[in-house]
């Protein structure tokens, strides 16, 4: 039954309908603390950024000149920016967006997995990528630039569906081919460092002689690979200074190389490399097998992109220092695991229809087998792996949930604050980690115009309870001095000028402050 024929129509009808279940319920969402408060504070009180308000904003991020931030993304901001101007503050707009970019990918993989293979195991195959629990950290949230990058990534898939297995063609990349696939790797590369690395696909499009590509087609094609120096040169300018990344992890190389060995404790890395292992082992000599020229030119040629893919997957563990994948965000995951999912699956699809030439082989049915166990094993790197589609389903749910509560909440407390505009708000923190969430709230209140005094109080916790060079010291540090000194850049005011009766309180981590008139726990 698996092995019989699906259509482009078919599977991305199926595509559709998975997004839409996954992911439709996301239209009802409403603001979140957490990163969304950075959308507030670039369009500032209005309701939009205007359009000659754009520089001004980039000029506050990290593609400032002055800025040290070791980290450069312009396609990540300036779309950002656009989506401020053009959605505004309509929380709704940004998650119809999301959704949309989450339709369009889910279209776009399926048209490359019937390529691949268009048998239902393409069916199968598209249900449990698009169904991983990993995408609910990208497309659940409106703040992630992942999701610049995945729609970047559906355009390059896009791109390229022609140049895969099919009917036999002429390859050949032409000027709209180009722009396509040129745009796709300029927001991919631009949203987030780790992409940079698939700048040298385009470099080996212009030097391969088997894909022709025209002239201006070429032309296309070096515009991301400067957009990637660019963005390369900046960013290991910014990390020179200091050798250490975003999250002060150390970046030289003795550091970085020593977190190579760990890789090779992945169980999912032994899997894999056994399974190319045992597909080479098939090559060479050709006296146990009946292979034709062409069976034989398909196996080498997946054979060598799935090592290609495993060297992606080799750097995206190194990029995060070790802690990918199973410590990392789900976002992070992308496109490490899509891309081995993509890689084994075409494997498999190569070997199933071989499998018979194979039989007279003592392991010739192992490396298909294998490619199934390899393909299940992705789906177990995270710490707790969760149904597929189902979980997705849960995510967007618990995001509308949350978010209209925090609505609800917020509403609560910007009236109270307009009706009482001498009246402080007192942030009553219980835990280090709410650094950004207490920044996040003042954004908030400032969007809204809501000019009240602010102040923060610690409860429970102190700086010298943590590790002197550590992050959580450095954190709870600004935070004291939050509290006794307030902090004019960000429009603290030091608690001990506010009347801690004539005020509403809000608990973080726990309880708001009983002294207040009124509260609410976030």
């Amino acid at each position: 039954m698996l092995q019989q024929r699906v259509t482009v129509a078919q599977l991305g009808v199926l595509a559709v309908i998975l997004s839409l279940i996954m992911w439709w319920p996301l239209h009802k969402a409403e603001w979140g603390l957490i990163d969304d408060h950075e959308i507030m504070m670039m369009i500032g009180q209005p309701e939009h950024l205007a359009w000659h308000g754009i520089p001004e904003a980039l000029s506050k991020t990290e593609l400032a000149p002055e800025a040290t931030l070791p980290r450069f993304r312009p396609t990540y901001y300036f779309a950002r920016t656009l989506e401020a101007v053009v959605w505004g503050k309509d929380a709704s707009k940004w998650y119809s967006f999301r959704i949309a970019i989450a339709v369009f990918f889910s279209v776009a993989l399926a048209a490359v997995l019937v390529r691949i293979s268009p048998t239902r195991f393409a069916a199968v195959a598209l249900l449990l990528m698009l169904g991983g629990a990993y995408w609910a950290d990208i497309f659940a949230r409106a703040g992630p630039a992942e999701t610049y990058a995945v729609l970047g990534f559906a355009c390059a898939l896009l791109a390229m569906r022609r140049l895969m297995p099919g009917d036999g063609q002429e390859l050949r990349i032409s000027l709209g081919r180009a722009c396509v696939l040129a745009f796709g790797l300029g927001c991919m590369i631009g949203s987030k460092e780790n992409f940079a690395i698939f700048a040298l696909f385009p470099l080996w499009l212009m030097i391969q002689r088997r894909i022709h590509v025209t002239f201006w087609a070429k032309i296309i094609l070096t515009l991301p690979v400067i957009f990637t120096i660019w963005i390369v040169g900046i960013t290991v300018s910014r990390l020179s200074v200091n050798m250490a990344d975003v999250y002060m992890r150390s970046m030289t190389l003795s550091d970085r190389a020593g977190i190579s060995i760990g890789f090779f404790s992945l169980p999912v890395v032994w899997l894999w490399g056994a399974t190319l292992l045992s597909v080479a082992c098939l090559l060479p000599g050709g006296k146990e097998h009946d292979l034709a020229q062409e069976e034989r030119r398909q196996v080498k040629q997946v054979l060598l992109l799935n090592l290609i893919f495993f060297g992606l997957f080799f750097s995206q563990y190194i990029f995060y220092a070790g802690e990918w994948p199973a410590k990392a965000p789900g976002r992070y995951l992308f496109p490490g695991i899509l891309l081995a999912q993509i890689a084994i699956f075409w494997l498999y699809a190569v070997l199933r229809p071989i499998e018979k030439k194979l039989v007279t082989v003592k392991w010739g049915k192992i490396p298909a087998w294998l490619c199934v166990i390899t393909f299940f094993a992705c789906f177990l790197v995270a710490p707790k792996p969760k149904v597929p589609v189902v979980a997705n389903l849960k995510s967007s749910l618990k995001t509308v949930s949350t978010t209209n509560r925090f609505a609800q909440q917020f509403s609560r407390l910007a009236n109270y604050l307009q009706q009482n505009p001498d009246s402080a708000l007192i942030i009553s923190s219980y835990s280090v980690s709410d650094y950004e969430p207490i920044h996040a709230l003042l954004q908030f209140v400032r969007s809204k115009g809501l000019a009240n005094p602010v102040a923060l109080r610690l409860v429970g916790y102190a700086s010298h309870e943590f590790p002197a060079s550590s992050l959580k010291n450095q954190l709870a540090t600004k935070l004291e001095a939050i509290m006794l000194h307030g902090e004019k850049s960000f429009g603290f005011t030091d608690l001990g000028s506010v009347d801690m009766h004539d005020c509403f309180s809000v608990g973080l981590h726990g309880q708001d402050d009983k002294q207040c008139r009124e509260g609410v726990e976030l």
